[in-house]
């Protein structure tokens, strides 16, 4: 069975008084799959990009770098697999349709999906 969990990028960002929730917070026994939202497509040159700077950096606010974060409940439970969800809705169509335009497009874009997945490990990829 799976059980997919969710974890939004967003997060972070809190109401004063409330707590932030990190990756860290969730438990990898809870989940056989956590879909990470969101990254974007760069419209012109295919790449998918982090939609914020926490993801893939240390900030003063955040610390580790979210995808980081991420990575060590996959260490914790090597059976766990992490997606990233490209997209979402203030993503817009742009990239997509772009995407979409000849068969270049799409193996350009297929190339560059492979190799953020890999720099980043990622599992797989969640179009949304």
């Amino acid at each position: 069975m799976r059980i997919v969990c969710y974890y939004a990028n967003w997060s972070l960002y809190r109401l004063p008084n409330t707590p932030i929730l990190y990756p860290d917070a969730i438990h990898p026994s809870l989940c056989t799959h956590i879909h990470v939202a969101f990254a974007l497509i760069n419209p012109t040159t295919f790449k998918i990009e982090p939609s914020e700077k926490h993801d893939t950096h240390h900030t003063d606010i955040f610390g580790t770098p979210l995808y980081h974060r991420l990575l060590k409940l996959k260490q914790q439970k090597s059976s766990l697999k992490l997606l990233i969800a490209v997209g979402g809705w203030t993503a817009g169509s742009e990239a997509f349709n772009n995407i979409l335009t000849n068969s270049t497009t799409r193996t350009t874009f297929i190339q560059r999906t492979k190799d953020f997945l890999h720099e980043w490990d990622f599992d797989g990829i969640d179009l949304v």
